[in-house]
């Protein structure tokens, strides 16, 4: 097997665990002040990209930053992960719910995750 193939199976490979890992799962035990991100597998290419729908709602943290890392940068198209970052601004539990869709298509809406976070 060449280089190209073994990238392309560790990367869907990677895909589909990363993809499993933060979905209606929680992350506990985040502190006021402390930053920690959230981790959602993305191609922007598409047109596709991460929102989070329930802002305006969340008052225990806040989005600090958020960017996206491909798994193969050297190819164009290449999926990879929009990370989120975020820093707890008082203590209470909430669930961020995030959509996957092209912005301009409202009714675009290929995936939807709901992370549900606790600080303390």
């Amino acid at each position: 097997m060449n280089k190209k193939v073994i990238y392309s199976i560790l990367g869907i490979i990677l895909l589909s665990l990363i993809s499993c890992e933060k979905d209606n799962q929680g992350i506990q035990g985040e502190t006021v002040g402390s930053i920690f991100s959230i981790d959602l597998v993305s191609n922007p290419t598409t047109g596709y990209s991460w929102k989070w729908t329930n802002k305006q709602e969340i008052t225990i943290v806040d989005s600090i930053d958020h960017c996206f890392i491909p798994f193969y940068p050297y190819r164009k198209g290449s999926p990879g992960i929009e990370t989120w970052k975020f820093i707890g601004k008082e203590k209470g539990t909430e669930s961020l719910e995030f959509i996957y869709n092209r912005w301009w298509v409202p009714d675009s809406i290929i995936d939807q995750k709901k992370v549900t976070i606790t600080v303390k």
